[in-house]
């Protein structure tokens, strides 16, 4: 809006041609080459009205070159069709490619329609390893597809039940409801089944979530480990993918910050990261919080490491992780969601007390490092 009162002030056109190209533009470069090439229109286009309104039009060569000149890294819109087709090819049907303003920490978790990949990748520096970046995003959600994330029936009942009777104010005494029942077990595989008689309504992920008093913290769990377990399916299923995976892995361990720099509001989240995503915990992060790190990856070696796993195990291995997450982690509007679209209607009350709790345990392991 800013390039637009700018141009504005020179040609009312040209400006209405840039606002309307911006959409455009903005999905294929970063804003701060919009920025360039709006201000280069300005500057560079000879003074002739018809011109300057093709150029912030993107009517001409000359103007499309100039948006995407001097740009570093590798753009969407150069490797979009070859990345459709890689992820038509592993899933057996039509996606959409939407792009994300920048590489988002972990892949997003949407409606199995629309993948998002970022506009542009310039992790590396380099054209070859940018695009085996691209490839792993696109794999992940791939994955997300092929691997049952949006899957409505089946183990999902028996989840949703499991968790609905643990969360249920009048079963104040419940046993371990996150252990399926053997009933529940099929015998051809080691996916669980539904009961006898299954809820009428349809259950996805989001239907189950919504079961967990904290539902917020129960959506960020959920997005990580799904991510996690996405990766393992990955590996077991695609052998000739595990070098790009195994790249992006030892990329995404160099950049971590150091588990002490983070606030204490991220540390449990920074650790469920590192054991899913990393391949396991760092040994900055294994000294100070031994005891949470080895719980973790007992969970996420429960339940994400079958080559059967699927979203059911996530939810399931989602609740024991809010079990041990609850007591220590606030929900408030600070620690950052999950992709995983839904309201926020989680109360805040416990802020302060979980807060300290985690503090606490952080004093407590700091004579260890002496």
């Amino acid at each position: 809006l800013s390039l637009t009162k700018e141009i504005a002030e020179v040609d009312g056109e040209a400006a209405l041609a840039c606002f309307r190209s911006s959409g455009r533009a903005l999905q294929n470069v970063a804003i701060e080459q919009f920025e360039a090439w709006a201000k280069r229109g300005l500057t560079s286009v000879r003074p002739d009205t018809r011109a300057r309104r093709s150029y912030f039009s993107l009517e001409t060569r000359g103007s499309y070159e100039a948006l995407h000149s001097g740009m570093a890294g590798l753009p969407l819109d150069a490797v979009q069709h070859l990345l459709r087709l890689y992820v038509e090819a592993l899933t057996g049907r039509e996606v959409d490619i939407a792009p994300l303003a920048a590489v988002p920490d972990e892949s997003r978790i949407g409606d199995g329609k629309t993948i998002h990949l970022p506009s542009l990748v310039n992790e590396f520096g380099e054209e070859d390893l940018d695009f085996r970046l691209y490839k792993v995003l696109a794999a992940h959600a791939a994955g997300q597809i092929e691997f049952g994330t949006y899957q409505h029936d089946g183990p999902l009942i028996a989840a949703h039940q499991a968790i609905e009777e643990a969360y249920d104010p009048e079963n104040v005494n419940a046993l371990d409801a996150f252990a399926l029942p053997d009933e529940m077990v099929d015998p051809q595989s080691h996916n669980k089944a539904t009961r006898a008689t299954p809820p009428k309504k349809d259950i996805g992920f989001k239907e189950v979530l919504r079961l967990f008093p904290q539902a917020q913290l129960a959506r960020r769990i959920f997005g990580t480990l799904e991510n996690g377990r996405i990766d393992k399916r990955l590996r077991q299923r695609y052998r000739g993918l595990r070098r790009d995976l195994d790249l992006i892995r030892e990329h995404l361990h160099r950049t971590r910050p150091r588990i002490q720099e983070l606030p204490v509001t991220l540390v449990p989240f920074e650790l469920l990261f590192q054991v899913t995503m990393l391949g396991g915990a760092r040994d900055d992060s294994r000294q100070f919080y031994g005891q949470v790190v080895s719980e973790l990856e007992t969970i996420v070696s429960d339940y994400l490491s079958q080559p059967t796993a699927s979203v059911a195990d996530t939810l399931m291995a989602t609740g024991r992780v809010y079990e041990l997450f609850q007591s220590v982690v606030p929900t408030d509007d600070s620690v950052q969601q999950i992709e995983v679209p839904e309201e926020q209607s989680d109360a805040e009350d416990e802020d302060n007390s979980a807060t300290e709790r985690l503090k606490q345990r952080q004093a407590q392991q700091v004579p260890q490092r002496r």
